[in-house]
């Protein structure tokens, strides 16, 4: 017998923990998927306007290569990267580091899209804001991890609008 309980008590204990912990994680992992997501939309949407103001082309550009399986989160930001939108001097570097903080939203994107951890601690080592941290998927988290995005999709909106991009992909819908 462990604490008082009877054999079977415990183990009742410990499956019901484990089932919390499992749906805490499955419940988690669905938010932050979803919240990476809609930053992959708005990267699609910069990236294809960029390279086209023609309606078809554009829908085309995202049809036949962005949403692609073989195109990456990771080879978009680099797309995003290189093209040098947010660097520009009417932004005053205003969204510096932001490449950077996308990387960081794709790795936590992966880690918890392929968590492999203990079910009884569900947890993994994060970097948010140059802090590297062991984190589990709670509300806590989830509230920082909010807070995370909301300032990447502002930034990212404010890019598309600022470069006269927004025009272009509204013209498509």
């Amino acid at each position: 017998m462990v604490f008082n309980m009877d054999s079977d008590e415990f183990s009742e204990q410990l499956w019901n923990n484990l089932m919390k912990n499992i749906d805490t994680t499955r419940k988690g992992r669905g938010y932050i998927i979803d919240r990476v997501i809609q930053m992959e939309i708005l990267l699609n949407q910069i990236i294809s306007s960029f390279f086209s103001d023609d309606k078809e082309k554009y829908k085309n550009f995202n049809e036949l290569i962005l949403n692609k399986e073989f195109f990456t989160l990771h080879q978009k930001i680099k797309i995003f990267s290189e093209l040098k939108l947010h660097k520009d001097k009417k932004f005053d570097k205003k969204f510096e580091g932001l490449t950077e903080r996308l990387f960081e939203v794709n790795k936590i994107r992966n880690k918890v899209a392929h968590l492999n951890d203990n079910p009884y601690n569900p947890g993994f080592n994060v970097k948010i804001k140059d802090k590297t941290k062991r984190v589990q998927l709670n509300d806590k988290f989830l509230k920082e991890f909010e807070e995370f995005m909301q300032e990447i999709y502002k930034s990212l909106i404010n890019i598309q609008v600022e470069s006269g991009l927004a025009k272009n992909f509204h013209k498509h819908d």
